[in-house]
């Protein structure tokens, strides 16, 4: 099971004069409208400053507003964290043109309409320009989300008439496509607990909707594709805080180094063959959190992790399925297969740099919280970080999103290598990332200003009578 996203029913809007079947009436300074929605539409600076006109038609046509659930979400599990709205792959709207039925979506004047994305992805204005901020506002649409992310209303207004294909129908209806869609970001924890004890070449935990694969980074296997324990397997056991894992024994010791990958596709499991490796897609994150459950040493030694965040795919973006996981040109037999580093595909990804780091000791308590290097956490030249001064139940949460850069900074593999001192890892905790997207905007309708009048025909006075 997943998180799924469903829309309940239609909501349209008529652009007839005049209040028409379930439209809601508001006024030329848009009150009927939320707040929220009202006080952003009415704040539009520039180009997109509605005028007068454009404010009248929006009055004359009124709006369009739905139930408090008309988006609900059935989080599975996950804790939701944000709903907006967005495109096909979840991804803000930056002037995506709307396409109706093959051709481009216009106003009456013959101008194509565009989506751009604001208020943190809860408010969509459709424009008439492909640039943030010039051109018309034609419409808005408005994602009103309950405080628990679970569900939403939706609220509609022109500012012009759109141009509807069918001119033989009065009453024509148009729809917004599914280029406009609803996406979910919640947050998943990954644990060990459903694992059984022992030596493995991979395991993979979470469900098939949204994982994580976790191997060593020197896997080897033999001519059949089983595990050879020449090279790294993944210990699982259930010591420390609940089941937990390490590389080649039930810790990480100093130098041993873990590979984990944010997958859809991959059923949950333990696996000594290769070829059972078979997801199907990544799933990119902007932060994740390791949990560290137990650790090993003298009560001096400063326990240390070094954590690298990639995107996967190197030379190909491409998923790795079956042994393409280890190696980029990996032969279908022979011995040791895997055992050339220089190959190997886990090691060609693409690095992505930690921009902060946030440590929290074992009972929650905040440890630091930095963008640059201090006691606790070194910011590396190559974008990894380490972390030190770490104990049983700290955790250490890593970002790579930049919000000083306008692009999201995202990863979908980590790397986490043992330092100084031996511990085991009990959990991987994703905050955001984990999207699910549902099409909305093939429910959002708004029908023609019919009817229309045929041409007049001819009225003769016959006037003999009149002489």
């Amino acid at each position: 099971m997943t998180t799924t996203i469903d829309i309940n029913g239609t909501l349209t809007l008529d652009q007839s004069s005049g209040s028409q079947g379930d439209d809601t009436a508001i006024t030329s300074d848009l009150t009927g409208l939320s707040t929220t929605f009202k006080d952003f539409l009415n704040g539009l600076t520039g180009d997109l400053q509605l005028s007068a006109g454009q404010l009248s038609f929006a009055d004359d046509v009124e709006a369009a507003v739905s139930g408090a659930g008309f988006v609900t979400v059935n989080p599975d599990g996950a804790t939701i964290s944000k709903l907006f709205f967005s495109d096909s792959s979840g991804n803000a709207f930056d002037g995506d043109q709307v396409i109706y039925n093959g051709s481009p979506l216009q106003t009456i004047n013959g101008e194509n309409i565009y989506f751009h994305s604001y208020a943190n992805g809860t408010i969509v204005l459709a424009t008439t320009s492909a640039t943030e901020g010039a051109g018309d506002v034609v419409a808005a649409f408005y994602l009103n989300v309950a405080g628990d992310n679970l569900s939403a209303s939706i609220e509609m207004v022109t500012f012009e008439a759109i141009a509807h294909p069918d001119s033989t129908n009065s009453n024509d209806s148009i729809d917004w496509t599914n280029l406009l869609n609803v996406s979910s970001t919640g947050s998943l924890s990954f644990n060990f607990d459903g694992l059984a004890s022992g030596n493995n070449l991979f395991v993979a935990v979470g469900t098939s909707g949204a994982g994580m694969v976790v191997s060593g980074i020197h896997p080897v296997i033999q001519a059949d594709g089983t595990l050879d324990n020449s090279g790294d397997n993944i210990k699982t056991s259930q010591g420390g805080i609940g089941a937990t894992i390490g590389v080649n024994n039930q810790m990480f010791d100093p130098g041993e180094t873990a590979v984990f990958s944010f997958v859809k596709g991959q059923a949950p499991g333990t696996y000594n063959d290769i070829d059972n490796m078979s997801y199907t897609d990544f799933i990119d994150v902007t932060d994740a959190t390791l949990f560290i459950s137990q650790t090993e040493g003298s009560p001096g030694t400063n326990f240390t992790v070094k954590i690298g965040a990639f995107s996967a795919g190197g030379a190909s973006t491409n998923p790795e399925s079956g042994r393409s996981y280890i190696d980029n040109d990996l032969p279908d037999a022979g011995p040791d297969l895997g055992n050339d580093a220089g190959d190997s595909a886990l090691l060609d990804d693409t690095a992505v740099d930690i921009v902060r780091v946030v440590i929290k000791d074992g009972n929650g308590q905040l440890v630091t919280d930095t963008t640059v290097t201090n006691s606790f956490v070194t910011f590396n030249a190559d974008g990894t970080i380490t972390a030190q001064h770490l104990n049983d139940a700290y955790t250490v949460q890593w970002f790579t999103d930049d919000t000083g850069t306008q692009a999201l900074e995202t990863f979908n593999r980590f790397q986490a290598t043992a330092v100084v001192g031996k511990f085991d890892v009990g959990r991987v905790d994703l905050s955001q990332g984990v999207t699910v997207t549902e099409s909305v905007g093939d429910k959002l309708a708004t029908n023609d200003d019919g009817p229309t009048v045929s041409a007049n025909t001819a009225v003769q006075l016959d006037d003999d009578a009149l002489t």
